[in-house]
């Protein structure tokens, strides 16, 4: 009875999960133990209890063939029990994706696997609990590798020690390695010296200031190592342990009781003035207000009346990076002496926080000075977006190209996976640049471009048509244009808020109808964000793209790096189009010029033979003894005449100067 019950207790470790108990199942049934017989001599017995394992036994068995087979019909009727089959389906699930790689590696990983090691039963044990766990989720896959690294190390570890011999030396190099985590044969089977100790100091009495290093473990000290070496070195430098703690040594700072208590008053002795801030933030408050060029009175006084032109947007932000904190407001406050005795910072703090709510009015200005200029920065942004989802939506001359594209593909594509296809991700067009033809200096989209020009020149207007609002598009982005109109959008819901929580007549009459615009603005710019988001969900099912990982920056980018190739293309074949025109230019204007020098020649000899008294129509070379004969219409050239000479056996020499200036007479 004890022995069916640990048996089904261990092919039943997870009742909910048919790929746990799967391996076991098919371990106990139709492997090496073959129950199902066993189970059929136990049904003899009398044993109630027995029948009653037997019976749950047969019940989860029919359940999970159940389940094994439900399981193959979602599988598209894979065998799930066949290596073959389930290899062959997850080979063409991978084969054409980025994962080949991945799985390549994997397949390499197990081939190294050496199934006669003593680890092997191990590492197949491990590999299975892992695949498992990545399916069910990546932190679990983590959390046990982790540990069964751990479970590892303590097995070898537990293993090694057990043998019945002593272990000798290479034994020990090998269970100091699995305990690394290293391989036994790996690159370095130098063992760890697990006696090695740091080097012994005494406590200093005090506290001392650390030095931060990246400290080596023990367990990666090797005896071959440097650190093996200087740890049992002896110190041929002594250290001075006294002046290292008089120099390294926490300095105790007493708490000074009595500047803790309550802020005091720092009064200059150089003069009466009174100063309640610290030097550094007084200095760097009088700085600023000196841009003014007013006195305290008149800039509070510009503050009271909301007149934020007249102070500006750039002073208006560092009137309010410079309001004084708490802390300060409350040490002015309870200033109880003279107050023209008090600083110019420390005056103008005074006279500023007698206004009634100074940071509201001053927080409301700079809004109602810089709001169209940030609200139009994102209506002209969002202009752009939507403009380009409109134009790329309805573009003629686009689409004649992507149809020359998409032919032009299937037919290079014909007969492979790739052909047939009826459409293609935008992201590929940028890939007809990479294509390159059998003329290294030509492309795809050179050849396409070119055909393009030469049979519609209309057709790639689209190019420069979209540029500008493409380069334009890619300075910013959906999610940033979103978040600046909700900054401005909170700004304003915020200072209502405080407007409404604190009212107040002059606050109310200087900024109520600034924020009832701001309202009716916000709620025109909200619209068309709405009306972008609908444009961004038609562009993408428009092009077939998937909604759900469609990012509209992306698009944008593929069509501005496709339209700027297609204008390097234009430029490139302009180029070798005037290049090929300047060859055939320079080729003629050769042939005219070779055909002058012919010409020019022959006239030229022929008033030297007149000169010397040679018959027209006969040549005679100077310095021999005959003339070439009569010339006739079709012998006038002298190329002919000297080969017709050297053909009779005449040698041909060329003539001094002398014989030049004065030719041989002619005997004859």
């Amino acid at each position: 009875m004890t022995l069916p019950t640990l048996c089904f207790a261990i092919v039943h470790p997870d009742p909910n999960s048919w790929s746990n108990r799967g391996p076991h199942v098919n371990s106990f049934c139709r492997a090496a133990l073959n129950i199902l017989d066993v189970i059929g001599c136990l049904r003899l017995s009398k044993d109630a209890d027995l029948k009653v394992q037997l019976d749950v036994f047969e019940e989860e068995l029919a359940a999970d063939t159940d389940a094994m087979r439900d399981a193959a019909k979602d599988a598209n009727a894979i065998n799930l029990n066949s290596h073959h089959d389930l290899f062959k389906t997850i080979y063409s699930k991978v084969n054409d994706s980025s994962l080949g790689l991945s799985f390549l590696s994997i397949l390499y990983n197990l081939y190294q696997i050496d199934p006669n090691s003593s680890h092997s039963e191990s590492t197949w044990i491990l590999i299975e609990r892992l695949t498992q766990k990545a399916v069910e989720g990546a932190v679990e896959a983590n959390r046990l590798m982790e540990e069964a690294k751990m479970q590892k190390r303590y097995v070898d570890v537990s293993v090694q020690t057990q043998e019945s011999s002593p272990p000798s030396s290479g034994s020990s190099i090998k269970r100091r390695s699995l305990v690394r985590g290293r391989r036994p044969g790996s690159v370095s089977e130098t063992s760890v010296d697990p006696t090695v100790s740091p080097i012994v100091t005494p406590d200093p009495n005090c506290r001392m200031k650390h030095f931060t290093w990246n400290k080596v473990p023990a367990l990666q000290v090797q005896k071959t190592s440097i650190w093996d070496e200087v740890n049992k070195m002896d110190d041929s430098i002594p250290v001075e342990y006294d002046r290292l703690k008089e120099l390294f040594a926490h300095k105790v700072i007493q708490p000074q009781e009595s500047k803790a208590e309550e802020p005091t008053l720092k009064i200059r002795a150089s003069s009466s003035e009174i100063s309640l801030l610290d030097p550094k933030r007084s200095m760097n408050v009088n700085i600023y207000l000196k841009q003014f060029r007013k006195n305290n009175a008149a800039i509070v006084d510009m503050v009271r009346k909301g007149e934020a032109r007249n102070i500006g947007v750039e002073k208006l932000k560092g009137l309010i990076k410079i309001l004084p904190p708490s802390d300060e407001i409350e040490l002015i406050q309870s200033f109880d002496g003279d107050p023209e005795k008090l600083g110019n910072a420390e005056k103008f703090f005074l006279k500023l926080m007698s206004v009634p709510q100074y940071k509201l009015r001053l927080e409301l200005m700079l809004l109602r000075s810089d709001f169209q200029s940030q609200l139009s920065n994102v209506r002209s942004n969002l202009a752009v977006l939507t403009s380009l989802c409109r134009r790329l939506q309805d573009n003629k001359g686009l689409k004649k190209f992507l149809r020359l594209v998409l032919h032009a593909g299937n037919y290079i594509n014909k007969g492979s996976s790739s052909g047939a296809a009826v459409g293609f991700r935008v992201s590929s067009l940028n890939k007809l640049a990479l294509t390159k033809s059998n003329d290294p200096s030509l492309s795809l989209l050179h050849v396409l471009v070119e055909e393009a020009s030469a049979n519609d020149k209309d057709c790639l207007e689209f190019a420069d048509n979209l540029l500008d609002d493409l380069h334009k598009a890619s300075r910013f982005s959906v999610e940033q244009v979103k978040t600046e109109f909700n900054q401005i959008k909170n700004t304003v819901k915020k200072l209502q808020s405080q407007m409404s929580s604190n009212p107040d007549a002059e606050i109310t009459a200087q900024f109520g109808d600034f924020l009832e615009e701001a309202d009716g603005d916000l709620i025109d710019v909200e619209e068309v964000l709405d009306r972008l988001q609908n444009q961004t969900t038609k562009l993408a099912q428009h092009y077939c793209e998937n909604i759900n990982s469609f990012h509209l920056e992306e698009f944008f980018g593929a069509f501005r790096e496709f339209c700027d190739r297609i204008k390097v293309c234009q430029q490139e074949i302009q180029s070798k189009k005037l290049q090929a025109e300047k060859a055939e230019q320079r080729k003629k204007a050769h042939e005219e010029m070779l055909e002058k020098r012919r010409g020019s020649t022959s006239v030229n000899q022929h008033q030297k033979e007149q000169q010397r008294g040679v018959p027209a129509g006969a040549f005679k070379l100077p310095g021999l003894g005959g003339s070439l004969g009569p010339a006739g219409p079709g012998d006038s050239k002298i190329v002919d005449n000297l080969v017709n000479e050297i053909r009779r056996g005449n040698v041909l020499r060329r003539l001094s100067v002398r014989r030049k200036m004065n030719p041989v007479p002619d005997m004859n």
